[in-house]
């Protein structure tokens, strides 16, 4: 598509989020831009992570929140300010960025001229909307004007007219590419081996590779790019020259690696069957169980790992729903009002969506750091916007 020949709303929309996921490593829900001759407004809807829209809760948290994004958007907008004179043919003079914590936007304002009377952006003025289909919902076009009426920003010039930049769920196309693209950037594997098809964001993975260690880098690229909400692995594994075991040396190599891993108590057994390795044994913690996993999957000749080992907790659950959801709104990397927590004993089940698979793992890792849990189901789905 050729971006030039959209409005200049939509082209400084699509120019702000593409900023954003750059400068983020993730894009906004939705983009709208106010904008005459003088002044330009961006206002980014989901902006703020989770643990920014737990301190702005307070007075305090608002001006701590506020000041850093403030100094973020100073050191880092010159991109920004370039593309807008790109697209819009004027010089940027003065710049500011604010926050409205009702609806978890930045919003940054852009003057190209300092003169002409300043008044507060009419929220009754006339608005075009120029985003793809019949429009955006109404809901959209009243947060995002109430974004910038609550943080004061004012426009110059005239009532401005209202823009927004929908951002669509990838083609299948494109997210095919951009997990390849993910693929071939991660120096651990052969991407010339690997083959990738999409159909409604869920990805299959084909292809051979040397190691185990090859493959599981492989399904880890795919999992971090931003729209895929499942994967399919087919990837076989094909050993040659150094990478070649007998079952024998592999089950050494694998109790020498146990026992050298300062995680893993001493009675974890494990078996090899044809390069596949089988663990067995208990633990109190999840993260020892997964200490044991991760010290034998790397090394040549295995093939793949099934990981037997049960929880057993040294202490019996107290209060694990309560302290997980406090667990969630702390950790920065998962916006926990989107994620329900269920306990039964040391059964923790976890619920609801969030935008990408890490933030499902991290979600799955707060609930298993709960002293007492023996079980944790992560039915979180993963919904890309």
């Amino acid at each position: 598509m050729d971006h030039s020949k959209r409005p200049f709303g939509q082209q400084i929309a699509r120019a702000a989020h593409v900023f954003e996921k750059r400068r983020t490593q993730h894009g906004r829900k939705w983009v709208v831009v106010f904008l005459n001759e003088e002044t330009i407004v961006i206002a980014m809807h989901g902006s703020l992570t989770a643990g920014e829209r737990n301190l702005v809760r307070t007075p305090a948290g608002v001006a701590l929140v506020r000041e850093f994004h403030q100094q973020l958007f100073s050191k880092d907008s010159v991109t920004l300010f370039q593309k807008i004179k790109m697209i819009t043919a004027m010089e940027v003079r003065d710049t500011t960025a604010e926050i409205e914590p009702t609806t978890g936007s930045v919003v940054q304002l852009f003057t190209t001229n300092t003169a002409g009377e300043e008044f507060p952006c009419d929220p009754s003025g006339p608005a075009q909307t120029l985003g793809p289909g019949d429009g955006p919902p109404c809901w959209k076009e009243e947060n995002a004007r109430r974004a910038v009426r609550t943080t004061g920003c004012l426009v110059r010039g005239g009532s401005p007219a209202f823009h927004q930049e929908e951002l669509r769920m990838k083609t299948d196309s494109q997210l095919q590419k951009d997990v390849m693209d993910e693929i071939k950037w991660e120096p651990s594997t052969t991407a010339a081996q690997i083959g990738v098809s999409a159909v409604a964001g869920v990805v299959t993975l084909t292809g051979t590779v040397a190691t185990y260690a090859e493959k599981w880098a492989v399904e880890r690229a795919a999992q971090r790019v931003q729209g895929v909400k499942g994967s399919a692995e087919e990837i076989t594994i094909k050993l040659n020259g150094v990478h070649a075991r007998t079952d024998a040396e592999i089950a050494a190599a694998a109790v020498t690696s146990l026992k050298w891993h300062v995680w893993v108590p001493s009675d974890i057994q494990p078996t090899v069957a044809q390069g596949w390795v089988t663990l067995k044994g208990s633990v109190n913690w999840e993260y020892q169980r997964t200490a044991a996993r991760d010290a034998v999957c790397f090394m040549p000749g295995v093939k793949g790992v099934t990981n037997d080992i049960t929880i057993k907790p040294a202490v019996q659950p107290a209060a694990v729903k309560d302290a997980i959801e406090k667990a969630l709104v702390r950790n920065a990397e998962i916006d926990a009002g989107n994620v329900r927590v269920a306990a039964e004993g040391g059964t923790v089940t976890l619920s609801g969506s969030v935008q990408s698979w890490g933030e499902k793992a991290e979600a799955g890792t707060a609930a298993w750091n709960a002293p007492g849990v023996n079980t944790v189901r992560n039915d979180i789905a993963v919904s890309c916007p």
